[in-house]
């Protein structure tokens, strides 16, 4: 299966399906990543909602929100559920230009966490899904990946 996917708007949308996951491997066409949402035109909406995609997680800031300007055009077609990784706690370290790039990044994993959103149940537009289908891995500040075993390193080394 492909894991890119071609859109006109964003160049950078993949799936993450086949990448080891604690017990197994992420389903195909379950779950994806991207690059900038908001250049997507009508076209990749309907791409998206073609792929079967219901919640779009928005890691941006509220800063970069602002600069992109306009409503999201996945808006009323997904849930959209804002998860800012630069927050209030970590902010300062991107307006530090003394630092790298990578050295802020790397700070503001060590910055206080920001206060994630949570759902006490799935959204009515959306089938419920076994939890074994997302990888559990690191994917926000605060947030640890369990143990490797070593039967699951093994099976992500090339």
């Amino acid at each position: 299966m492909e894991r890119e996917i071609a859109l006109e708007g964003c160049v950078n949308f993949r799936d993450l399906g086949g990448y080891a996951a604690d017990g197994g491997h992420v389903r195909w066409r379950r779950l994806f990543r991207s690059d900038a949402l908001h250049e997507l035109t009508p076209a990749d909406v309907a791409a998206i909602r073609d792929l079967g995609v219901t919640t779009v997680i928005d890691l941006r800031s509220d800063f970069e929100r602002a600069h992109d300007g306009g409503p999201h055009p996945l808006g009323g077609a997904v849930e959209l559920v804002r998860a800012p990784i630069i927050n209030e706690g970590n902010g300062h370290l991107m307006a530090d230009t003394s630092l790298t790039l990578a050295q802020r990044y790397a700070g503001s994993w060590r910055a206080p966490a920001p206060r994630w959103p949570t759902r006490s149940a799935p959204s009515p537009r959306r089938r419920a899904r076994p939890s074994s289908t997302a990888p559990r891995a690191r994917t926000a500040p605060g947030w640890s990946a369990p143990p490797c075993s070593a039967r699951s390193a093994s099976r992500t080394r090339t």
